[in-house]
């Protein structure tokens, strides 16, 4: 029903967006000769105006519909402090944009943004999931002094989870309804950050119209996609050359004890703190399953100086049984486009990807699918 609801809201068969936008903003006279500024992404600094007789403008043009920030900058504030730099943020397309500044600049009220318009709906129709999600989440992190395996810790990370899967899911689910919507991309990004569930990712972009995916942020995502689409259980492994502890070059596919089985390949560092706290839950599983079939592949992003500190690691964490490789040139990490760590790939007997990034209680479940009665 909230699907329906939100496609309702926005009847026409197409968003078209000016070729320019205009910012009028009205400001208290207490703010004259102040400068405000318009920030529209991290990586470019921000555009800037000074207020004049309680008014300023803005004028540009954007690729596509972004998330903005106006703030006025308070010449006597401490960026550090912060509270010069406090402002508004709202989604800006090619369109005449009215911003009242009233008591702050945090409680401006904006106007004639159609991308705006367009979240505030999404966000009223998703907000009680929303809120859902968040209690769950920051009682889970709550959680975090309780181990992995913990029986009240797992049954709340899997509900926890539930509730994830079913607000993201509504990203997709809005995309679908409103493939015109200016807001489509953002929330598809936003599912690609916090979900690795690919097939919906791609539904619901195929259903963007061709305007849609000539946007910088569309053919960004269409590569990750491809990437992902890669990289998804049921595609086949890719083989990589790593270096060994006695630091010579050697072939996944080359090494003799992966043979006939299943192979987890485990992307780590020594400095990685995360890393190492899963350890021994990727050591457990290791020693459980080794006779029955299961082989783990450690392979280390530490750089070249710190091959020491690599070794020590190893040692420290008892995990010399396992495979030991050092990427130090990122092949596999590229080839299996690791951005982060800890992150691993299941792989099958028959070289095909079956599973990615389980950990916990998660690695341990799949485990026993793989070998029941162990």
């Amino acid at each position: 029903m909230k699907k329906i609801l939100i496609a309702a809201l926005f009847p026409f068969s197409a968003y078209a967006q000016p070729s320019n936008y205009i910012i009028k903003g009205e400001s208290p006279a207490k703010n004259n000769n102040k400068w405000v500024y318009l920030t529209k992404s991290q990586k470019t600094s921000p555009d800037s105006v000074m207020i004049k007789n309680g008014g300023f403008i803005f004028r540009g043009t954007l690729a596509e519909p972004v998330q903005v920030k106006i703030f006025i900058k308070d010449p006597e504030a401490k960026f550090k402090n912060n509270p010069g730099y406090r402002g508004i943020s709202f989604f800006m397309d090619n369109s005449t944009i009215e911003l009242k500044v009233t008591d702050s600049i945090q409680n401006s009220l904006v106007k004639g943004s159609t991308a705006e318009d367009h979240y505030t709906a999404f966000k009223e129709a998703t907000k009680s999931k929303s809120d859902e999600y968040m209690v769950y989440l920051e009682k889970f992190w709550d959680m975090s002094r309780l181990d992995k395996v913990d029986t009240v810790r797992v049954n709340y990370e899997d509900r926890k989870d539930l509730v994830k899967n079913q607000y993201y899911q509504k990203y997709i689910d809005y995309v679908i309804a409103n493939p015109t919507s200016p807001i489509c991309m953002y929330l598809l990004k936003q599912y690609q950050e916090f979900n690795d569930k690919v097939m919906p990712m791609k539904e619901a972009f195929d259903v963007l119209p061709a305007s849609t995916k000539t946007w910088p942020s569309a053919k960004a995502f269409s590569k990750k996609l491809e990437v992902a689409l890669r990289l998804a259980p049921g595609q086949m492994a890719k083989d990589f050359k790593v270096k060994d502890t006695d630091g010579k070059w050697v072939s996944f596919s080359a090494i003799p004890d992966f043979k006939g089985k299943y192979v987890l390949i485990d992307f780590w560092a020594s400095w990685c703190g995360p890393c190492r706290s899963e350890m021994p839950n990727v050591l457990a599983t290791s020693k459980k399953y080794k006779g029955a079939g299961l082989a783990v592949m450690a392979v280390s992003m530490d750089e070249t100086k710190d091959r020491d500190k690599w070794l020590a690691a190893i040692k420290e964490d008892g995990t010399q049984d396992m495979y030991q490789a050092l990427d130090e040139e990122r092949i596999a990490a590229d080839l299996y486009n690791i951005q982060s760590i800890p992150q691993n790939y299941l792989i099958d007997p028959s070289g095909k990807i079956i599973a990615k990034n389980i950990k916990g209680i998660h690695l341990r479940r799949k485990m026993a699918e793989l070998f029941p009665g162990l």
